[in-house]
């Protein structure tokens, strides 16, 4: 989903409050999605989704980038409901066009019914998952656990820098036999044993991207024009306009012909083995599917890497 990661996938509780007829809920869950400010919708920000211990069972809970303001309710659409109707209300406010309604799916929105998150909490159900949290590094693993890519020696990436949990640009150095990095910081400090979950790509000056467009949510290609130590972009889409100080999560690698994913069918809605067999200039893509059915002009939202 674009602009969406998960925080924590947090733990099971024995509180029969919890137990929901049709999704889990763990307690602590905290999930990161990409929508419209409801301070200004032509600008996108991260909202943080929390599920948490109420007085007679589980509240959830939406916050706002910068913390301020908060949504809370007892069920996932509630907040999300509150959110989308506030930034309607805005659009409105400020003569902004716009099609569609005040419904969503919370538990969409939440992340809890990606097939992969669903995955990972059916096997904690089942005793069976046992991992570190996921973050822009890698991805809820089929198996339960967290597939997280592999860096190499001379890469360049960002990583948190454990002085004041900020991430910044820096390179691999070495790679530990446990699976941490040393790297050092595009200052000279350098820094041992760093975590996969502290590291996440890193976008070269005049690098081709994909980055979100924030009046649709969807991906066009662009290229990187200035990189800036907090973590932020300066972006050119393909038509000649600029945004700056774009989030490294609002930006992704663009996908290469012949590169295997996994994308949604429309017959069903379900994701199945495919592989990327045209980039169109518009930022979409052609796809054939493993069984040979092909489709045209797909967006990038609609599938994910393999």
């Amino acid at each position: 989903t674009p602009g969406f990661r998960i925080i924590s996938f947090g733990t099971l509780t024995k509180d029969a409050s919890f137990k929901h007829k049709t999704h889990i809920l763990p307690l602590g869950y905290e999930s990161e999605k990409e929508y419209p400010s409801v301070k200004d919708p032509k600008k996108t920000v991260s909202y943080t989704s929390k599920i948490l211990r109420g007085t007679d069972g589980p509240i959830f809970r939406v916050i706002h980038e910068g913390g301020k303001p908060v949504f809370e309710s007892k069920s996932m659409t509630g907040c999300w409901t509150q959110v989308i109707s506030t930034v309607n209300a805005k659009r409105k406010e400020l003569d902004i066009d716009h099609v569609g309604g005040n419904s969503i799916s919370g538990p969409v929105m939440f992340g809890i019914t990606h097939p992969k998150v669903v995955k990972v909490l059916q096997n904690l159900t089942a005793g069976k998952a046992k991992f570190v949290e996921p973050t822009e590094g890698g991805t809820c693993g089929l198996n339960g656990a967290i597939e997280r890519r592999k860096y190499e020696v001379g890469e360049q990436i960002e990583a948190i820098w454990s002085g004041d949990n900020e991430y910044y640009p820096c390179k691999i150095v070495k790679v530990n036999a446990e699976g941490t990095y040393d790297v050092t910081f595009y200052d000279g400090i350098n820094e041992k044993g760093v975590e996969t979950a502290r590291i996440r790509t890193h976008y070269a000056v005049g690098e081709k991207v994909e980055a979100i467009w924030p009046k649709d949510g969807k991906y066009y290609p662009a290229t990187v024009e200035a990189y800036y130590t907090n973590g932020t972009y300066d972006i050119v889409f393909n038509d000649g306009v600029k945004r700056g100080k774009v989030k490294n999560s609002s930006i992704s690698k663009v996908y290469a012909i012949g590169q295997k994913i996994e994308a949604i069918w429309r017959g069903d809605g379900e994701y199945y083995s495919a592989t990327v067999e045209h980039v169109n200039s518009d930022g979409t893509y052609d796809i054939i599917f493993y069984d040979g059915v092909k489709e045209k002009g797909r967006d990038r939202s609609s599938f994910r890497p393999f």
